[in-house]
């Protein structure tokens, strides 16, 4: 089960401004490990540590997600939370620093709610850092 440390609002900031540096690269820095490591900073814990050095392009990136779980990021989640003990809660009741699933027309992301409770940052290749309402998101877990 992951735990938040006591100082996680201020860790979680500190992971947003490194995290708004740099950029998207399918082999270190991703919508999936973007969430993860903000999940790291805030709990001592990476969800994806399993991933860590086995993706270097989009398509080992799919090849991984498809041999842990069947192939989507969403069915990595659901497989990585349940397996973490992370709760599942309805969307609009998802706040500061729980992950968020979003459906894009690229294909699912992971993010996390940002410090102000209202909206979810997300990481693409295009976009980099994006900021989305809560609202737009199809599921989200609750990091204790």
């Amino acid at each position: 089960m992951l735990k938040r440390k006591d100082d996680w609002p201020e860790r979680l900031r500190a992971f947003f401004f490194a995290a708004a540096e740099r950029r998207f690269s399918w082999g270190s820095f991703n919508c999936c490990t973007f969430a993860c490591d903000g999940v790291e900073a805030m709990t001592g814990d990476n969800p994806a540590e399993r991933f860590v050095g086995k993706v270097k392009d989009k398509r080992s990136a799919f090849v991984a997600l498809k041999k842990f779980a069947g192939g989507s990021v969403l069915e990595t989640a659901e497989k990585i939370a349940a397996e973490m003990g992370v709760e599942e809660i309805p969307v609009l009741m998802a706040g500061r620093g729980d992950v968020v699933y979003l459906e894009t027309d690229e294909g699912g992301a992971l993010g996390l709610v940002d410090l102000s409770g209202v909206h979810a940052v997300f990481l693409s290749p295009d976009d980099d850092l994006s900021r989305r309402p809560i609202s737009e998101c199809a599921r989200a877990w609750r990091i204790e």
